[in-house]
């Protein structure tokens, strides 16, 4: 363990340590930035140290059966135990001599040793250094059992946003399948329902069903396939609370960042493919308006069903419990969506719930873009399109009943972010 000024550092590899010749690399590296005041501390799970990586330690803490039986200077250690009596021969090794002692007689040998420790001056020069910060704690108006939430970050919020960046395409980089399977699977996707809604017709009410149910399951595939957003902040977790206490970086440039490079690379561009392989394939309606309208709104619905994952992640420490919540969620604004069943067959105690389906308001955009002031013929009659939107009680004949969605989606997204990082500033940062 090695102290500086700023921060924390912790070193735990996969496997149950380091190896020992990386060790004796490493620790020599590890207190030279100790020494510089770069971090505070500096903690390593070492398999099988070497006697010199030992010798570069600076404080040693040993532990019996979860109880200090010494804390003080590394090279201290051994006066200690030989003043019990137990000494290190010349060519044993220190770690695996600590061992051996510690774990010699579980209770006698134990006792020994804790009773030992309360009495060395080493205890005593811990005891009076805890009650000087305790004494400082107090003169500045703390009170012994209350938070300290002040905390001082050593790098400004540029900085923090451009390292936080840095790591999250570097992340990103190493592990590709993330991006490469959201993108894979909407364009197997999108395959899909271009091989069953090829180049649909214009002229009879199947038609117009087969419309339907092409933008119902593209709004569908846009809120399942955000489903594994919800391990955002789940996964990184215990990483976030430890770096955020220790001044590394701020609640607001992680979420920033968080944000940036979970909605471009998993939301934005999934969504532009997924427009770009169905749109014409399938035979919407034409024109370039249209187009980019109808791509607005996918990645619109897209991004508001990630924000319900990003909100449920910061909320729920279990990724299955989280998982399910969010299935239950996007199954209740499905059925609040207009599709299954009209408004007005709701009970007035529950039809409030249908403004805060994101599914109701992007399939209602995706209406409009589609059907409004369009006529389908054959060769017995003509038909108006409008009257399927009024069916289905969405408001279509000006600009804003359109464009009213999209706020709509904007507004969800603001506030369910909003609550996110509001619980992220709450969070309690001790596990």
């Amino acid at each position: 363990m090695m102290n500086g000024r700023y921060g924390n550092w912790k070193m735990r590899p996969k496997a149950q340590g380091l190896e020992c010749w990386i060790s004796n690399n490493v620790v020599p590296g590890s207190s030279y930035l100790s020494c510089l005041g770069k971090v505070a501390l500096i903690i390593f799970s070492i398999h099988q140290p070497r006697s010199p990586s030992t010798d570069r330690l600076t404080i040693s803490l040993l532990l019996s059966q979860g109880v200090t039986v010494y804390h003080g200077p590394c090279h201290g250690s051994f006066d200690f135990f030989k003043t019990q009596g137990f000494i290190c021969q010349e060519h044993n090794n220190p770690p695996d001599f600590f061992l051996d002692v510690i774990n010699g007689d579980p209770d006698s040998q134990h006792i020994i040793l804790v009773e030992a420790f309360k009495k060395s001056h080493w205890y005593q020069s811990l005891q009076n250094e805890a009650k000087a910060i305790f004494s400082e704690f107090e003169s500045k108006g703390g009170i012994k059992g209350d938070k300290h939430e002040k905390i001082d970050y050593a790098a400004s919020f540029g900085r923090q946003f451009v390292v936080l960046a840095w790591r999250s395409i570097r992340n990103l980089v190493r592990n590709p399948e993330t991006a490469g399977v959201t993108i894979g699977f909407s364009l197997i996707f999108a395959l899909i329902i271009c091989a069953v809604f090829w180049q649909l017709g214009e002229s009879t009410e199947r038609d117009v069903s087969d419309r339907e149910g092409v933008l119902f399951f593209l709004i569908m595939d846009q809120m399942f396939f955000n489903m594994a957003a919800v391990e955002v902040f789940i996964k990184e977790r215990k990483l976030f609370m430890h770096e955020n206490m220790s001044g590394f970086y701020q609640v607001f440039s992680y979420f920033i960042v968080k944000l940036i490079f979970d909605i471009i690379p998993l939301r934005l561009v999934p969504a532009i493919l997924m427009s770009c392989t169905v749109y014409y394939a399938v035979d919407l309606r034409p024109g370039t308006e249209n187009f980019f309208l109808f791509t607005l709104s996918i990645f619109m619905t897209s991004a508001a069903s990630a924000c319900v994952c990003f909100l449920l992640s910061s909320m729920i420490r279990v990724f299955t419990v989280a998982l399910l919540t969010l299935a239950l969620v996007y199954v209740l604004m499905m059925l609040f969506g207009g599709f299954l069943i009209r408004f007005d067959s709701i009970g007035d105690w529950l039809s409030w719930l249908q403004y805060f389906s994101i599914f109701k308001y992007g399939l209602a955009a995706l209406y409009i873009i589609e059907f409004k002031d369009r006529e389908f013929c054959n060769n017995t009659l003509c038909f108006q399109l409008n009257d399927r939107l009024e069916v289905l009680d969405i408001d279509y004949k000006s600009t804003w009943d359109f464009w009213q969605n999209l706020v709509a989606l904007g507004g969800l997204s603001f506030a369910l972010l909003v609550l996110c990082y509001i619980q992220l500033r709450c969070m309690k940062k001790t596990t």
